[in-house]
């Protein structure tokens, strides 16, 4: 990538560059995103990834919150330090970064991401800058890359009170890697080629439907890959088996009791829930236009190992 850094509009279309939100998934790190939906943005074959999720929302009004409790625990701690500015974007060829916060401080500049992290997701962190999320790792690595800069801090904040800050030096080796990811990436973007699949959901958004009336030739991936499924599928199906024979077991000591216990403590409830069920074959019987009104047509691809 060019060393050309620079600061760009907020409002630069984001399916220019590669953003600091993209690269964890274009580097296969990602939870929630694979590189094909990030290409698939890029490229307009679907629409930018929502910035308005309620979860995204939170973030936003709380950057202010935690942003004040770093400013307040800086200042405990007896650090000299000093605003540069805030919420700016730049780029570096195709790599762009949002900085939440820009400090100066020890006679550098450093980039600080601002975090919420939601009670559910606090298992997910640690005490230490090895134990915060690769992907929100792999946002500031790419922070620093396209700012040139030395050193960050995570600054996350855990429910309404406890804040926790992370230092992290420069990784070059990590940012060598995501930059060589990176680039072989967008010449995906720019030859309108889409990079190779790495979840469900990827196969069913690249071959939706089949269109060709004949079976291909088994190559030998493809070979020790059935031969590999058909295995677990036998062990699923085993545990299945024995999942289900354990439960007739527990059920029969529970009997029509509620449940069954150890002295004071619960372990295990069986009790009946009211459940409602539309009757589809009735309703198509007696109302066949409702039914047909309310009946949505979809195609899905069904694997099946024979």
């Amino acid at each position: 990538m060019t060393d050309d850094r620079r600061r760009i509009d907020i409002d630069t279309p984001r399916d220019r560059f590669i953003g600091g939100s993209d690269i964890a998934a274009v580097c296969g790190f990602s939870p929630w995103r694979s590189a094909l939906e990030v290409w698939q943005e890029k490229t307009g074959v679907a629409p930018q990834a929502a910035a308005h999720k309620p979860q995204l929302a939170r973030g936003k009004l709380w950057e202010q919150v935690v942003r004040e409790m770093l400013e307040a625990r800086l200042t405990a701690d007896g650090v000299t330090w000093s605003v540069v500015t805030d919420n700016q974007r730049y780029a570096r060829g195709v790599a762009s970064c949002e900085i939440d916060f820009e400090i100066h401080r020890g006679g550098e500049v450093e980039n600080v991401e601002l975090k919420t992290v939601h009670p559910f997701s606090a298992r997910q962190w640690g005490d230490d800058p090895d134990d915060v999320p690769v992907w929100y790792q792999a946002q500031l690595q790419w922070g620093l890359h396209v700012t040139g800069r030395q050193h960050g801090i995570i600054a996350a904040l855990f429910g309404a009170d406890e804040l926790r800050c992370y230092p992290f030096d420069r990784d070059q080796q990590v940012i060598t890697l995501m930059v060589e990811r990176a680039e072989a990436f967008w010449d995906c973007v720019l030859s309108n080629t889409p990079p190779p699949p790495v979840t469900l959901a990827d196969c069913a958004a690249l071959w939706p439907r089949d269109n060709i009336a004949e079976c291909v030739e088994a190559n030998a991936d493809a070979l020790d890959a059935l031969e590999v499924l058909r295995a677990a599928k036998e062990a699923a199906k085993a545990n299945g088996e024995l999942i289900e024979a354990l439960e007739i077991r527990v059920k029969k000591a529970i009997g029509e009791a509620q449940g069954i216990r150890l002295g004071d403590r619960v372990l295990a409830t069986w009790k009946t829930h009211g459940v409602d069920r539309v009757n589809v074959a009735r309703l198509k019987s007696e109302a066949p236009e409702l039914a047909k009104q309310y009946t949505d047509h979809s195609e899905v691809r069904t694997l099946r190992v024979k």
